[in-house]
């Protein structure tokens, strides 16, 4: 079984959820999570993860939820952080100039942004999650 097999398992135990409310409460088609869980679905989506995080009201990263991912929270790599901020810069002045940014907001753009590329597209930032992820938080306000 997978950390994200055990983490959902985790968090639907905890939020007393059962497998048709989740699949529900996160907009998913039924039978995403069952899939995830009996190893069927073995790389759901990033738009999948997030539904069902918000559901947990936790991170992407913590539904991952890999042994590591506290080390993650360093900064290992400055260029690549610095990378992962002025991407992130780019992306909101080019396509979101128009809304306001909290430094709460940009702390979890960093982390997700940061954490996410350092397992998929290291060393370079994911500018794909990251305009997504950021369309996502930004996108939904008027």
């Amino acid at each position: 079984m997978s950390f994200l097999q055990d983490n959902i398992r985790q968090y639907m135990q905890d939020k007393g959820l059962g497998v048709a409310e989740l699949e529900r409460k996160s907009g998913l088609k039924p039978n995403a999570v069952r899939n995830i869980l009996s190893g069927h679905s073995k790389r759901p989506s990033a738009q999948m993860l997030l539904s069902i995080s918000r559901v947990f009201g936790c991170s992407i990263v913590d539904v991952l939820g890999e042994p590591e991912a506290d080390s993650l929270l360093l900064v290992s790599d400055n260029a690549f952080y610095v990378n992962i901020t002025g991407a992130i810069s780019r992306i909101i002045e080019d396509n979101y100039s128009d809304k306001r940014v909290s430094f709460y907001d940009m702390a979890e753009f960093i982390k997700e942004i940061y954490q996410y590329s350092l397992r998929s597209t290291y060393p370079n930032p994911d500018l794909n999650f990251a305009g997504w992820f950021i369309m996502q938080e930004l996108g939904k306000r008027s």
